[in-house]
């Protein structure tokens, strides 16, 4: 639904069915991982994940809308993981595992 308020302003009540889904990171390591979800615009989330264990963000923002522009993690408490970026993403599946120089987070 649709209505108008004032003179330029439009209001919408969006379907749920058109939001992202919400953020979830799988912890592929030894270690309990810690770090930050950055949205486009909207409140940031941070997280806490066991060894094998998957996060799940309780939302995704206002309406369900906020893109992902970045996801952080530090490992075992003392290892800065490889970050991902993105100018804004409804991506909504993540990953912390190892790599050669250590570890990331890649889609």
């Amino acid at each position: 639904m649709i209505g108008a308020i004032g003179v330029g302003v439009v209001t919408s009540n969006p379907d749920p069915a058109e939001a992202y889904p919400d953020v979830n990171i799988r912890n592929n390591t030894k270690y309990k991982a810690v770090g930050k979800v950055t949205y486009a615009g909207c409140s940031n989330d941070n997280y806490s994940v066991d060894s094998g264990k998957l996060w799940t963000a309780n939302s995704r923002g206002l309406f369900g809308w906020c893109l992902v522009t970045g996801v952080t993690a530090e490992v075992d408490g003392k290892i800065d993981a490889e970050s991902y970026g993105s100018s804004g993403t409804g991506y909504a599946a993540f990953k912390i595992q190892p790599n050669s120089d250590g570890y990331i987070v890649k889609r």
